[in-house]
């Protein structure tokens, strides 16, 4: 099956009125001051979240793809990390590991089963980790890993980058040296598998020839043919060194032998104050491309808070990035691997003003479902922890073979030109989506009863479908 045919799911965002933005309510998460959060979706679509506030740690979970959370477990630590990661396991394990650095620099996770009931456990990991740079990841093969990177930030002229590894869930942990003996200590590290065995770090760091001591990110590639991590291979530039590039996240989707990778990082130009959100696409042989997120201009300070691949539906990817000054907001992206520089237009999530720091950095997630999925989005702001919900219907199609609605010239329509209805489809509420699966609008039934609606007038050309009942057609619009 060639790259297209890859292309297996169409993700559909139902929304509730024409009108209506592409995200609804915000929902009060958690009331408070919390120091960190993050967020994991276990594959029977869970929903958990971990949260340090107070000296403890707060565990709250969702049945029902986050339509509503409880509170189900509350930990005493005796401090209040700055920085929590969040892995949701199930298969040859059920547990939920939250991982920390405690006071003393040493990297720990936390386990507990998944039913957030029994026993609570704390294994460490590694002494010297800088508290707010290190990431997890996960495979979900019958072999369970657990892999780890993180950075030691040990003094103001030396930096390493380490990496473990974990197939007892958690409980020992074996341990590789990648790189030592930076300039200076880096700035933010991020970790993902991709099947087979794909394992990619991304990192921020003054490496080699670099000008002034400017940070810079590099990708470092793992392509084991035994377990993943037990072989790294090549280390490739992501962006040059005449300026500064830190704080990386990091996406992999597509073609298994040779995947896309996403790195989202800041970037500053020369003149302090224009702090942007920029992005690199990647394969295993370098850079593709690279282009902006966010705006560039005095004043603006955007800072990426997470990018992934959808869960479970395959070459969707979404990133979660909030700008503070002027334009502010919480702020929410995805691309498709059809076309992997090609950005949806940015959708603004929050209805309370965000707050930012490395530990309550905003975080987009996806619930799993057979036909039904929800995309949350949770952000902070001064008050507590908030998220939005929106659900998904995903249609297991590829899209050339969607049916082409009958009666339609869907090759000659145009921005907002009316078309006619044909009778099968009258009585439906019918829904339009770009091929990025963001909703365009919705037609009530009352108005596909009189046999003709008309497309947006500011519609952009391309590729759309349109869903109704259990119908999907797809609409080329010129």
């Amino acid at each position: 099956m060639g790259f297209a045919g890859r292309i297996l799911a169409l993700l559909v965002f139902v929304g509730v009125l024409s009108s209506s933005p592409f995200w609804g309510t915000d929902y009060l998460l958690y009331d408070g001051t919390p120091e960190a959060f993050d967020v994991d979706v276990a594959s029977d679509g869970r929903v958990f979240v971990a949260i340090a506030g107070s000296d403890t740690l707060h565990l709250l979970v969702s049945e029902n793809s986050g339509a509503t959370f409880e509170e189900a477990r509350s930990v005493y630590l005796g401090f209040t990390p700055q920085f929590l990661r969040v892995i949701a396991a199930m298969g040859d394990s059920n547990f939920l590991f939250v991982f920390y650095v405690g006071e003393d620099d040493t990297l720990r996770v936390f386990r507990m089963p998944l039913s957030l009931t029994g026993e609570e456990q704390v294994f460490p990991i590694a002494p010297h980790v800088e508290a707010r740079s290190f990431s997890v990841t996960r495979d979900t093969r019958t072999n369970y890993g657990l892999y780890v990177a993180w950075l030691t930030g040990q003094n103001p002229f030396v930096d390493s980058l380490n990496f473990a590894r974990s197939f007892d869930h958690g409980i020992t942990w074996e341990f590789m040296n990648l790189k030592r003996n930076f300039w200076k200590p880096g700035v933010g590290v991020d970790i993902a598998f991709y099947p087979p065995e794909h394992i990619f770090v991304t990192w921020a760091t003054c490496w080699g020839d670099t000008m002034d001591e400017r940070m810079e990110i590099l990708l470092y590639g793992n392509d084991s043919l035994g377990e993943p991590g037990s072989w790294w291979g090549y280390t490739r530039r992501v962006t040059e060194n005449d300026s500064m590039d830190w704080n990386p996240h990091t996406a992999v989707s597509g073609d298994m032998s040779n995947p896309t990778i996403w790195i989202v990082y800041n970037h500053v130009e020369q003149m302090p104050g224009n702090l942007s959100v920029c992005f690199s696409v990647c394969d295993t042989s370098g850079v593709i491309g690279s282009g902006m997120l966010s705006e560039n201009a005095w004043g603006v300070e955007d800072y990426p808070g997470f990018v992934r691949k959808r869960f479970a539906l395959m070459d969707t990817v979404e990133v979660a990035y909030v700008s503070l000054g002027v334009n502010s907001g919480a702020k929410y992206r995805s691309v498709s691997s059809i076309e992997p520089l090609n950005w949806t237009d940015p959708q603004f999530i929050n209805e309370y003003p965000p707050v930012y720091s490395p530990g309550l950095a905003p975080r987009a997630v996806f619930t799993p479902s057979d036909t039904m999925g929800y995309s949350l989005y949770f952000y902070a702001s001064s008050d507590g922890i908030y998220y939005d919900r929106n659900p998904v219907l995903a249609v297991m199609e590829e899209p050339p073979l969607l049916p082409v609605m009958s009666g339609l010239a869907f090759n000659v329509l145009r921005p907002g030109s009316p078309f006619k209805v044909p009778p099968a489809y009258r009585g439906l509420k019918l829904s339009l989506y770009d091929l990025s699966g963001r909703l365009i609008v919705q037609y009530p039934a009352s108005l596909t009863r009189t046999g003709s609606v008309v497309l947006p007038p500011d519609i952009s050309t391309g590729v759309y479908f349109l869903a109704g009942g259990d119908k999907v057609v797809k609409l080329l619009v010129r």
